[in-house]
């Protein structure tokens, strides 16, 4: 079993967004007709050498390196602006306080998934995420399994930039 450990660092701006950032990406409520009451949420973080386009679908640049995580949470409906401090366990649950586990394959991944530019991509299927926030500043650490076995984990201090996919027309 590997373990993986990416380190990001602090945020910064560069005109074309590179390295060291993340954002917090609100996807509205949930499409199921059987799900009431649960918004959606993506997590996303990378390391510097990404340059991403969250205008053009996350359009990542494939021409460097990094790593980046992309992590989807469950809130209460009643989060449009910013994601609640707590503990997110990894299920497959549509429901508050749970992150969803990776699913799909090759070309269609959704739910939570760590890459890197050197053509490795793992889904997790269990651990937690945890969620804190302090001003501006968020703070999200998580220690994942993907389904090898392997350790995915990390933490995040700084501010995550605010993108709303639901409200947000094409």
């Amino acid at each position: 079993m590997e373990s993986y450990r990416f380190i990001i660092n602090q945020p910064f701006d560069r005109g074309a967004v590179v390295g060291g950032f993340g954002y917090i990406e609100y996807n509205g409520p949930s499409p199921m007709w059987n799900i009431k009451g649960v918004n959606r949420w993506s997590i996303r973080l990378y390391t510097d050498g990404i340059v991403v386009h969250p205008d053009q679908y996350w359009g990542v640049e494939l021409n460097g390196e990094g790593e980046y995580i992309t992590i989807e949470l469950f809130t209460d409906s009643h989060y449009t602006t910013e994601i609640p401090e707590g503990r997110y366990v990894i299920s497959k649950e549509e429901v508050p306080y749970h992150a969803n586990m990776g699913q799909g394959g090759w070309g269609y991944n959704f739910g939570t998934w760590y890459y890197d530019l050197g053509d490795n991509q793992a889904p997790a299927v269990s651990g937690e995420v945890n969620v804190g926030r302090n001003g501006d500043d968020y703070t999200v650490a998580f220690q994942l399994i993907d389904d090898r076995g392997n350790t995915i984990q990390s933490d995040y201090t700084g501010p995550l930039q605010y993108w709303d996919s639901y409200n947000t027309s094409s």
